[in-house]
């Protein structure tokens, strides 16, 4: 897989970037007021914990976490068992957390988009990659673990 300039954090940034502007600049509809904007933790936290959770099993299985390295193994524990993009599913989360945070209607239009950049940017490159490194393995793993939930 050849090197990327702009990695997933990134994406998730950006896409945080752009809900605050729709937030501030193009409001729509208020959806959540205060004091229910709190509820955004509810999601935030989750993402963050299954972030970290899949991240940590990355790492004890000795491979990179940056999707541009070669996989050296292939992690179908943990978070692994009920999505196949645990870390990716992880992000979204934080910025559906945020969306509610924020309140309106417009700053959730960024998180379709968002999912479907992850999905074609990264994802289905990913994937090709480990179906090519593991084989029989990963088609088996993908067949009984959805991509996001």
């Amino acid at each position: 897989m050849p090197p990327t300039l702009v990695l997933p954090p990134t994406f998730a940034l950006i896409a945080g970037f752009a809900m605050a502007c729709l937030d501030r600049f193009v409001p729509i509809a208020d959806l959540v007021n205060s004091p229910w904007h709190w509820m955004a933790l509810v999601p935030a936290t989750a993402g963050l914990l299954l972030t970290l959770w899949a991240a940590v099993g990355f790492i004890r299985a000795g491979t990179p976490l940056e999707p541009y390295k070669q996989a050296s193994a292939l992690v179908t524990s943990g978070p692994y068992r009920f999505s196949r993009n645990p870390i990716y599913l992880g992000m979204a989360l934080l910025l559906a957390g945020f969306w509610l945070w924020l309140g309106s209607l417009s700053p959730g239009l960024v998180l379709p988009a968002f999912v479907v950049a992850i999905d074609r940017r990264f994802i289905r490159r990913e994937e090709a990659h480990l179906e090519e490194r593991f084989g029989e393995r990963f088609r088996a793993y993908r067949a009984s673990v959805r991509r996001w939930l």
